[in-house]
């Protein structure tokens, strides 16, 4: 073998120059930093994971409660329009009665219209001959040379029996003749 010259053997040697030492604890601590980061790395990777499982999870979870409520809150206007329309049919179903009901109180206002006006014609045919009979009664009267008869209260409560439509049929001629026969005998009484 060669020699090796001194000069090679004896160079200086500079401080500030890596040793193998130096190197291989930076050697480790390099390792040591990788792999804390490797370590975190994986760490943020899995809550990354976690995250976007929650995430997909929430996100499914508000989307079926957000279509649950729609759905409520459809039903809910589907009631309520139903539980309208109802009301809105009792409400014109109670008018067409209201109008009914004015209806047949209308027509029986008219009949009863008529009932009064056909009594009040029954009566009148009676009132007339009564008072027919009183003028015939005042003329008889005055040519017999009697005093004209007064007019009592008895008289016009007589009367008022004669107009009674119940009494009027079958008894309409007899009391005629006691009115005629009262004011005679009254006159002749004097």
């Amino acid at each position: 073998m060669k020699q090796i010259s001194d000069k090679y053997l004896t160079a200086p040697v500079d401080p500030s120059a890596p040793t193998v030492t130096s190197l291989q604890r930076a050697l480790d601590a390099a390792n040591n930093r990788i792999a804390a980061y490797e370590k975190s790395n994986e760490e943020h990777q899995r809550l990354q994971a976690v995250y976007e499982d929650t995430l997909t999870e929430a996100t499914e979870r508000i989307r079926n409660y957000v279509y649950q409520q729609n759905d409520y809150i459809t039903s809910i206007h589907k009631h309520y329009t139903h539980l309208l329309q109802e009301a809105r049919g009792e409400t014109v179903q109670a008018q067409q009665i209201h109008q009914d009901w004015q209806r047949s109180l209308s027509k029986l206002n008219e009949e009863l219209r008529r009932a009064v006006q056909a009594r009040e014609d029954e009566k009148n045919p009676f009132t007339r001959k009564v008072s027919a009979l009183k003028e015939e009664n005042r003329v008889l009267r005055g040519l017999a040379g009697w005093e004209p008869a007064e007019e009592d209260s008895s008289d016009e409560e007589e009367e008022v029996e004669i107009v009674t439509a119940a009494e009027n049929r079958g008894r309409g001629i007899r009391d005629r003749e006691r009115v005629v026969g009262n004011a005679m005998g009254q006159q002749s009484g004097k």
